[in-house]
C-alpha cells in the first residue's frame, strides 16, 4: 500500500460521508489521474470496503499506480495509493 495525505471518507457538516473515488493514475503515484475507475457517493460507502475494492483494481492493472480519492471543499484529495 502507499502514502496517505488525507482521512479517507470525511463527513461533510450535515454528517453524510463525502464521495470517493478509485482512479487509475498516468505515472506514479504524485501523476495526474488517467481514469476512473469507480465512484462512491456517500450511502454507497456503507456497504463498499473502499480499501478492498482499490486492491483488486491494482491487481487488475498491475504495474500501475491505483489510488482511492476523497472530496473534499478544495476539489479531490488521495488518501492512498498501491501499485502491485
Amino acid at each position: 500500500m502507499g502514502k496517505s495525505n488525507g482521512q479517507p471518507g470525511q463527513s461533510t457538516s450535515n454528517g453524510s460521508r463525502n464521495p470517493q473515488r478509485i482512479v487509475l493514475l498516468a505515472g506514479d503515484e504524485q501523476s495526474a489521474v488517467k481514469s476512473v475507475l469507480e465512484e462512491y457517493e456517500g450511502a454507497d460507502l456503507a456497504t463498499v470496503d473502499v480499501s478492498e475494492q482499490a486492491r483488486q483494481f491494482a491487481a487488475e492493472h498491475a504495474g500501475k499506480c491505483v489510488a482511492v480519492e476523497w472530496w473534499a471543499s478544495q476539489g479531490w484529495r488521495r488518501s492512498f495509493w498501491s501499485k502491485q
